[in-house]
């Protein structure tokens, strides 16, 4: 007996990933999408990469809003977050103040968290619309780019294989990937 996963689940499912993953959560919407992709297809995949990044747009509205609230608090807050570091937070406030979008595109293939972002971008004076819409390209490429590629992955190479066997191989990537990830980033 298998699980079915709805249209209307899966689309809700990715916005609260997406807020959650954008203020205090630091498992990335792409393990949800990429299990949308291998179970829906490409079509209901990218509208649950809409809804993510929708979710993304209101947990950075909320993380911008927090640390204009109470800064040290917020910064705290994210620096106790795995994988989150100090230095990567002073990183990221430097790069903001020089190319904001262009380092939130690398910071979103470079593994560093959009709520690292979030959580400078308004002390480097960078508008919380402008923020907002910087979001949309900056988390949408690499939601669009893992959804494309698990769908490639599954027509090409796994097409005889069984809903479960298919679910648990992508299950053991993303621990593989996890695992180096919190091996490798400083904390």
């Amino acid at each position: 007996m298998g699980v079915k996963l709805s249209l209307g689940h899966s689309r809700a499912i990715a916005a609260i990933w997406g807020f959650a993953e954008a203020t205090l959560f630091f498992i990335v919407p792409d393990v949800w999408l990429s299990f949308v992709a291998l179970q829906k297809g490409l079509r209901d995949a990218l509208w649950a990469v809409c809804f993510a990044v929708a979710g993304a747009i209101a947990g950075g509205a909320f993380i911008y809003a927090a640390s204009i609230w109470n800064y040290e608090a917020t910064i705290s807050a994210i620096d106790a977050v795995p994988a989150i570091s100090p230095g990567m937070i002073s990183q990221v406030r430097s790069s903001l103040q020089q190319e904001p979008l262009w380092a939130m595109m690398v910071g979103s293939l470079t593994g560093v968290p959009y709520k690292v972002f979030a959580s400078q971008a308004a002390a480097n004076g960078i508008e919380l619309t402008n923020f907002a819409l910087a979001t949309i390209p900056a988390r949408a490429f690499r939601f669009v780019v893992v959804v494309a590629l698990i769908v490639i992955i599954a027509r090409l190479l796994l097409t005889k294989t069984s809903n479960r066997i298919r679910t648990g191989i992508l299950a053991s990537c993303w621990a593989v990937f996890y695992g180096f990830y919190f091996t490798l980033m400083p904390n």
